[in-house]
């Protein structure tokens, strides 16, 4: 319950995501081991002692990198990181070995109670409810609502991991198809309606890219889907831009259609699409070979510029950038290591399915890469609970 709520918590906190799942995980990981080790799942626990042997290494190496003077060492940054990185590996490992039975009524009990404090929100208090989380509202400049989330993007994020798990669910035969498709139209109005969200409507877009484009069965057929698919983004745009010029996605769309070089102006938005390159620079190249450092913060009033086509100077933050692709920002060649072992584990399954059902999973799984690769915190549960959800199902799923 608490990880379908990683916002939840104090008020006017420094950071968003809250520790109660951190905490939570740890303690029951420590349960489980010293409870009844001979049963525990072996996939969870050997992707545990890799995550647990790569983050240590890396722990250790960037304790004795040269700041040269840009960045300075954050004992609190160097934990936070750390405990960031093990969140993944640690929800695999306790979903793997503990009850699941309850999954589907906490979940649909979370989309529901999205929903409604959203509709409040949008329809009638902005700031209901803000004070258990961690920002202020803010609804200017077409902006939507957050709900319980911290910010409109987190929101719409996690309408698309609704949308995603209650897929995963549909296939494993724990969701009617009437059940999961009114799950989508609910998310469909969290996203669009409530959240607003310019970064988690792109996501949504490339989810639908992938699914139609791995729909065709030749390569010619994938050509012609891709040309489909890049007018259809095209036409999408006109019709954000045309009906909904007040709002923050249809000022996006305006802009992209229009004025591209204007779109330096969306600070959130533009870091967000620019997160993958900036974050393989840094960690590959700048500070090859272990990367920016998971204790590194940059010194207060000092920026570093990383000039990207259309004037756009991209800042390094005082924490690894988001996604999986923040790994290989803070440890380089390690975090690029770490994320290989993870797809390899949790994606291994999806090859026991049945023919007709293995394009499902794969689909699915690129949807989980798309809104976790490349924004959002590690130390968010959301993304440790979809590669758990979808490891487990995809192991125990009758073929």
């Amino acid at each position: 319950m608490v990880s379908l709520f990683p916002f939840v918590g104090i008020s006017g906190a420094n950071f968003d995501t809250q520790p109660w799942s951190i905490i939570l995980l740890l303690f029951i990981s420590f349960l489980i081991i010293l409870g009844n080790f001979k049963k525990i799942d072996l996939d969870s626990l050997t992707l545990l002692i890799w995550s647990v042997g790569i983050i240590c290494f890396a722990a250790i190496v960037t304790l004795f990198q040269e700041t040269n003077g840009f960045v300075e060492f954050s004992p609190f940054t160097y934990v936070r990181n750390i405990l960031s990185w093990l969140t993944i590996p640690l929800f695999i490992f306790v979903f793997s070995n503990t009850n699941k039975e309850s999954i589907r009524n906490i979940f649909i009990f979370s989309i529901f109670i999205y929903f409604i404090v959203g509709a409040i929100q949008i329809f009638n208090n902005p700031n209901f409810l803000s004070f258990i989380t961690p920002r202020d509202v803010n609804v200017l400049d077409g902006r939507g609502v957050p709900s319980l989330a911290s910010e409109q993007f987190e929101f719409g994020r996690i309408a698309l991991v609704q949308i995603i798990i209650a897929q995963i669910l549909y296939l494993s035969k724990e969701l009617k198809l009437f059940q999961r498709n009114l799950i989508f139209v609910v998310s469909f109005i969290e996203l669009f309606i409530f959240s607003r969200a310019a970064t988690a409507i792109g996501m949504l877009v490339g989810i639908v890219f992938i699914f139609y484009l791995l729909k065709s069965k030749s390569l010619s057929g994938i050509i012609l889907r891709f040309a489909v698919s890049f007018t259809s983004i095209l036409i999408f745009l006109v019709f954000l831009a045309e009906f909904f010029p007040q709002v923050r996605f249809g000022l996006i769309a305006e802009i992209i259609l229009n004025n591209p070089s204007a779109l330096s102006s969306y600070g959130g938005t533009i870091e967000r699409i620019f997160n993958f390159p900036f974050s393989i620079y840094v960690g590959l190249i700048k500070y090859f070979p272990f990367g920016f450092g998971l204790g590194s913060e940059i010194i207060l009033g000092q920026l570093y510029e990383f000039n990207l086509f259309l004037n756009i100077k991209r800042a390094t933050a005082s924490m690894a950038n988001g996604g999986l692709v923040g790994s290989i920002y803070s440890t380089g060649i390690l975090g690029l290591l770490w994320i290989a072992i993870l797809i390899k584990n949790t994606f291994k399954y999806v090859l026991n399915q049945k023919t007709e059902e293995k394009k499902e999973w794969i689909i699915v799984f690129a949807s989980i890469l798309v809104i976790t690769f490349f924004e959002g915190s590690l130390a968010n549960p959301i993304v440790g609970l979809l590669f758990a959800i979808f490891l487990v199902y995809t192991k125990t799923t009758k073929v």
